[in-house]
């Protein structure tokens, strides 16, 4: 099967590498187009706002001014974590898109899915099992049982 747009569901808080490059060597493969997708929560004024940006902060959909100062300098870590992981894709002659979405990642995954047209999502487990996977929920599992595409679950850097 050959994959036109890939969505690779990126942790940044957790320093994630894998899901990435897994992504990244599956759109040279296919020569697919790659969204750099980072869910991040943040309070329900933008539960369910894209901030979505392909050059500067000028570009972004939102406004941010109203957050807190954490929450802004979070966001901005986030947009130029995911602006270095777009050049890495670029230097390879990947296009990709980097989305930083304000909105639980287990809902925003699936939302983008349906709003980009994706055929395959790269997501990472952590290999919580038991009460653990209860108690914090599995986004991986979550991702499997509500989206129409492909899956791929990556163990996530530890």
């Amino acid at each position: 099967m050959s994959y036109q747009k890939i969505l690779a569901a990126i942790d940044l808080s957790a320093g994630e590498s894998s899901i990435f490059k897994k992504a990244l060597t599956l759109a040279q493969q296919n020569q697919a187009q790659l969204v750099l997708l980072h869910c991040s929560p943040l309070p329900p004024v933008y539960s369910s706002s894209y901030i979505n940006f392909l050059n500067s902060p000028s570009d972004w959909t939102v406004d941010l001014s109203l957050a807190e100062a954490s929450q802004r300098q979070d966001a901005e870590l986030a947009r130029q974590q995911l602006q270095e992981l777009r050049q890495q894709a670029t230097a390879v002659n990947i296009e990709a898109i980097p989305l930083l979405r304000f909105i639980d990642p287990s809902r925003g995954i699936c939302d983008a899915v349906k709003d980009l047209g994706v055929d395959l999502v790269v997501v990472g487990r952590r290999g919580l099992s038991g009460i653990s996977e209860i108690l914090m929920g599995s986004v991986s599992s979550y991702v499997v049982h509500h989206v129409s595409c492909d899956v791929l679950i990556v163990q996530a850097d530890q």
